[in-house]
């Protein structure tokens, strides 16, 4: 999970949102379609190197029609929040949900668009600021959205395989391939998002 620290521009009431799933929309939609924006700051590590512990955010409230693919994503998950990548959006009915992965992480979550909080559209990264809403970052973000949506659908094969396999592998400690494939998928990524944010740098 990635926990942030939050300063707000206004407060919400401390509830059980997992419970009031009624309360938790009517507010949702209340902010996302406020067009406001608030600053976080980063606590944790799921998203390296993307966001570092210490990082500051800007979190644009939007609409659940306004997050896609490749967009790093602000969710509610209790007191604190979830900032991970989007990688899938599911309809059904009137609700959005959501696929959501950590850049670090070798698992997605699922999340329902009445947890939504808004989207990262700016990071403050070592004293230097990174506009995600730029044409560079924007087209950065959507392609590790693709490459990691069809990492976990080739995953998704290579662990039925491996279940055929093996039976019921999730409590081996044997080095399977799907695990070799997160662990070069994740150095992928690490190795060229450190390169691209050099050369932003200099």
């Amino acid at each position: 999970m990635f926990y942030l620290g939050i300063r707000q521009e206004t407060s919400l009431p401390h509830r059980d949102w997992s419970m009031n799933r009624a309360l938790v929309k009517a507010i949702g939609k209340k902010r996302q379609t406020s067009g406001r924006k608030s600053q976080i700051k980063v606590k944790g590590m799921s998203m390296e190197p993307t966001l570092s512990e210490g990082d500051g955010l800007v979190v644009r409230h939007i609409g659940p029609e306004d997050l896609s693919l490749g967009d790093i994503g602000v969710f509610w998950t209790g007191k604190v929040l979830l900032v991970h990548r989007v990688i899938g959006v599911k309809h059904w009915l009137e609700d959005t949900r959501f696929i959501l992965k950590g850049d670090r992480l070798l698992y997605t979550e699922d999340m329902g668009e009445e947890f939504l909080f808004g989207k990262v559209v700016e990071v403050h990264h070592k004293g230097k600021r990174i506009c995600f809403e730029s044409g560079f970052w924007r087209w950065f973000n959507k392609v590790f959205g693709y490459f990691w949506r069809l990492n976990d659908k080739f995953l998704m094969v290579l662990r039925k395989m491996e279940e055929r396999a093996l039976g019921d592998w999730k409590g081996s400690t044997r080095l399977l391939p799907s695990r070799v494939f997160c662990f070069l998928c994740v150095l992928f990524h690490n190795k060229l998002t450190n390169l691209f944010y050099l050369l932003h740098f200099g």
